[in-house]
């Protein structure tokens, strides 16, 4: 046959042809028989095509990267470019779910990824627990004789939101011991090392009387001392002899404090 087709390269006779009708449809039939529908072309071959070999619309097979191509009329481009890959791609806009739902997912474990539901839930529960206050039993010492004392369960309480500590503690005493009086904390606070750390302030009543004081971390210790407000020297602490002194006006003596501090 003396030509093709552009696109496909399909033979057919022309008029100046010998008359040959079986001739020319066995030439057909093997053309069609290596390009059935879809012809695979390697990426030389593609890019080797002319002009008017890439209409807009055919399909090629390029068996060199094994995708399927579209032309736009000058360019061949993957099929799959504009669509969601089973594996990998990257989307450029958003995806409209039509009411169904993400299923599959694996659990979250660095920034940017999807949370599961069940992962949802225990944060949500983590959140709600931020902010509960819970109940704590003040255990107060002392540098000499331990005073009696009792907890005050409704108002010795505290909440903590990472290593932020923020609460409240109430004893009364009903007999005072010796020495000076060491006010517990409800979680390990950071070591103070060397220096003294106010967290809070404490206030004593008895009898109608009250005093207020600063609540100081002590030195590199767990445990706070109460130290009177205004003070420079000497340094007067809530002790066995101030709590004493509060008893006398009436029984029990309560000791209440308000502190906010890092933890350990």
């Amino acid at each position: 046959m003396a030509d093709t087709t552009t696109v496909m390269a399909l033979p057919f006779p022309e008029g100046s042809d010998a008359n040959d009708v079986p001739a020319d449809m066995q030439a057909l039939a093997e053309r069609l028989d290596e390009a059935p529908g879809i012809e695979s072309l390697t990426s030389a071959e593609i890019a080797a095509l002319s002009a008017g070999q890439k209409p807009a619309g055919r399909v090629v097979y390029n068996s060199t990267t094994q995708k399927l191509q579209i032309s736009n009329g000058s360019t061949f481009a993957n099929i799959d470019a504009a669509a969601l890959l089973l594996a990998g791609g990257t989307m450029t806009g958003s995806i409209a779910m039509g009411g169904n739902k993400v299923t599959g997912l694996a659990a979250a474990s660095s920034n940017g990824d999807a949370v599961r539901y069940e992962q949802f839930v225990a944060t949500d529960a983590s959140l709600a627990a931020l902010g509960t206050w819970t109940a704590w039993t003040p255990s107060l010492t002392s540098s000499g004789t331990t005073p009696t004392f009792a907890n005050v369960t409704a108002e010795s309480r505290y909440t903590q939101i990472g290593d932020l500590v923020i609460g409240k503690g109430q004893v009364t005493v009903t007999a005072v011991g010796t020495g000076t009086y060491r006010l517990p904390l409800p979680v390990t606070p950071k070591s103070t090392a060397t220096e003294a750390r106010r967290i809070g302030f404490i206030q004593i009543d008895g009898g109608g009387r009250v005093g207020h004081y600063s609540l100081e971390q002590a030195n590199g210790a767990t445990y706070c001392l109460g130290v009177e407000v205004g003070q420079i020297t000497p340094v007067a602490y809530i002790d066995a002899t101030f709590a004493g002194y509060y008893l006398a006006y009436g029984s029990p003596v309560r000791l209440s404090w308000d502190f906010t501090y890092e933890a350990a």
